[in-house]
């Protein structure tokens, strides 16, 4: 099983401006440094096949389980 920590902010800033602009810092320090602290287009996928998945067991009542 995959699992990453990720990072949040807990800390609410005055601007939404400061929101975008921490993004970006995280993009920036997740390229330089060859680091993933932000979500991919891997992670999305992942996360749509969960959905899916909860989604049909929810209609069906049986477990489904995740492609690894």
């Amino acid at each position: 099983m995959y699992v990453e920590e990720i990072n949040v902010f807990s800390a609410k800033d005055n601007h939404p401006k400061d929101y975008v602009e921490k993004a970006y810092h995280v993009l920036a320090k997740d390229i330089f440094e060859h680091k993933s602290q932000i979500p991919n287009f891997h992670d999305a996928v992942k996360l749509h096949q969960l959905l899916d998945a909860v989604r049909t067991s929810a209609e069906t009542g049986e477990r489904v389980a995740l492609d690894k």
